[in-house]
């Protein structure tokens, strides 16, 4: 096996940049799924990390491990999320990552994508009712929010239910506010 500068191969390069014909190549000429660099990182989280997705994707068809951290415990999910790399971050959600794994620093994937996206955080511990409030604040679409509660609160609302909620979280501030 090819060793490059700061231990990493030609596959983490070549996942790095996206190049999905070379990571087929060089997978289906052994290159090894989960060697690591000086940093533990995998050719998975360099991909992950640059929003590549259909290179993540292939990876982990041909047997590239989710859970698999780096000498910081950071997963491909939170490199993902670090970097605001929001298709790639849900795939690897959908995929089964959970987005309330901690580094070894305590820092929660849901955390950094917030950072990198400039989205606040929600309590952690908050009501359905307050995370509607929450997400509502924002200038998200009715379907944003939704596959916000689903893939990183999971929670699961109709559409329907969801207005309802929303409507009724509204029409309560309006008289919250009024007998102030």
């Amino acid at each position: 096996m090819l060793i490059l500068q700061y231990g990493q191969t030609p596959l983490m390069l070549a996942a790095e940049g996206g190049h999905l014909e070379v990571v087929t190549y060089l997978v289906t000429h052994g290159s090894q799924l989960e060697a690591t660099d000086m940093w533990g990182q995998t050719p998975l989280v360099w991909a992950a990390e640059e929003g590549h997705l259909e290179v993540v994707t292939y990876l982990v068809t041909h047997g590239s491990q989710l859970e698999v951290t780096d000498e910081d415990g950071e997963t491909a999910l939170h490199c993902a999320a670090q970097y605001g790399q929001i298709d790639v971050t849900k795939w690897l959600i959908d995929q089964g990552c959970s987005p309330w794994v901690k580094t070894k620093q305590m820092v929660l994937a849901l955390l950094l994508f917030c950072k990198a996206s400039a989205i606040p955080y929600p309590d952690i511990d908050a009501s359905l009712d307050e995370l509607v409030v929450y997400y509502t604040s924002f200038s998200f679409t009715t379907k944003e929010v939704l596959g916000f509660l689903l893939n990183i609160h999971h929670i699961m609302l109709s559409e329907r239910s969801f207005i309802e909620l929303k409507t009724f979280e509204i029409a309560k501030r309006g008289v919250e506010s009024a007998v102030k």
